[in-house]
């Protein structure tokens, strides 16, 4: 069982990166120990081009992945935020929208391609 996992590095890594990673990895190992899973069905964590030799085209090969996964996971951690005030300088304040939280762009482009590529059921 493949879970494809998308991360961004905005973030601290070691609460993001490697945290996120390390849990799906304990994860993973939890599964791997039911008697009920046969050896081929035990969940390994996938990203990016991670075990792809030489210097592969990142793209096609994350979208190759993304769809050949059982289960994709995003880290959908805000990266920014909006500012309405030098967005909507003539604007009074009062009537401003309020600030939004910005997800990694290359997060939500995954996240749309899995969204095509899979059921939601197999998205988290």
């Amino acid at each position: 069982m493949k879970i494809f996992w998308s991360w961004q590095s905005d973030r601290d890594p070691k609460l993001h990166h490697y945290f996120v990673r390390d849990a799906l990895k304990d994860a993973c190992k939890l599964i791997a120990i039911d008697p009920d899973y046969e050896e081929a069905e035990r969940p390994e964590v996938d990203h990016d081009t991670k075990n792809v030799a030489g210097t592969p085209d990142i793209t096609k090969t994350i979208l190759e992945k993304i769809a050949g996964a059982n289960v994709f996971v995003a880290d959908m951690t805000p990266v920014g935020m909006t500012a309405p005030a030098a967005l909507q300088p003539n604007i009074p304040a009062e009537k401003r929208s309020e600030p939004k939280y910005l997800q990694n762009p290359n997060i939500m482009s995954e996240l749309g391609y899995a969204e095509h590529a899979l059921s939601q059921g197999r998205i988290s």
